[in-house]
């Protein structure tokens, strides 16, 4: 009886060892998907805030100070509101002055 009770023993203790491995793994893949998923955040908001930065340039307003800047897209946000046909005004002038902006439109 010892012997079938030692073979249920190393069994149990095996098992529980692949558990604890496969659970090892899973928190590794979880932290692993966690860090990547932060270091994509990280680069979408630089991504943002360069073209953000560049925007400033296209629209030749490099003389603002930072604050001037701030006060300007706070002021046009009070004014545009939420209406979607006011932001679709705006994109549009956007567009335009961008297009005629570029080098390769002449």
């Amino acid at each position: 009886m010892s012997s079938s009770s030692d073979k249920l023993s190393e069994r149990v203790a095996s098992a529980t060892q692949r558990l604890a491995a496969l659970k090892a793994r899973q928190l590794m893949r979880e932290m692993r998907n966690a860090h990547l998923a932060k270091l994509r955040a990280r680069r979408d908001e630089r991504r943002q805030r360069l073209q953000f930065g560049g925007a400033v340039f296209i629209a030749q307003c490099t003389d603002f100070s930072p604050i001037e800047i701030v006060g300007l897209l706070l002021d046009g946000k009070e004014r545009v509101g939420v209406s979607p046909t006011m932001r679709l005004a705006i994109r549009k002038k956007g567009q335009e002055w961008v297009e005629s902006a570029s080098p390769t439109s002449s």
